[in-house]
């Protein structure tokens, strides 16, 4: 990296992030603010939260480890270390599927409708993404940002169409 006078980092050899890097600050930011959204979950005297012993661990180690890994992914995207901040979203994807697997032992594998989807998305889909992004990261890094991010954009997407359906339909 060089340093120009008074701007700041510059990246070697580009003119400026690429829209990888650009995607992966935008899905790093919305995993951050969503992940500390959740943090006070922890010190709620609800005894349900965070649920049974596995379940409980799990779901503690991610409300722990999710705003960690978003924020590293941030800064890292910020500094343009662009494997650096897919090895974090990566990362941050198996923390989110590791908390989802204790929901499979305990109430089976759903294939009935939509939950089919989503099922095969949660139970092979993640780690896969985040398998072969981190893979790819160093050699490929614009689709591994693309898929990297991917399950950030879903989420939002499926938000997106929930606010319009509440808006259009109602309750």
């Amino acid at each position: 990296m060089t340093e120009a006078t008074g701007a700041g980092p510059i990246p070697s050899g580009n003119d400026g992030p690429s829209w990888a890097n650009r995607l992966l600050i935008v899905a790093a930011a919305i995993e951050l603010l969503g992940s500390l959204a959740a943090v006070p979950l922890l010190f709620l005297d609800v005894p349900q939260l965070p649920g049974p012993p596995l379940t409980g661990t799990l779901i503690t180690i991610r409300l722990l480890a999710q705003p960690v890994l978003a924020l590293a992914a941030l800064v890292f995207a910020i500094q343009y270390r662009t494997a650096y901040a897919i090895y974090a979203m990566a990362g941050l994807i198996i923390v989110m599927w590791t908390s989802f697997l204790p929901t499979f032992v305990e109430h089976g594998l759903q294939f009935d409708g939509y939950m089919a989807i989503h099922t095969l998305y949660e139970l092979i889909a993640m780690p896969l993404l985040a398998g072969v992004a981190a893979a790819l990261a160093t050699a490929r890094q614009k689709i591994a940002a693309l898929l990297v991010t991917l399950p950030t954009l879903l989420d939002l997407l499926s938000v997106i169409a929930f606010a319009i359906s509440s808006a259009v339909f109602g309750d």
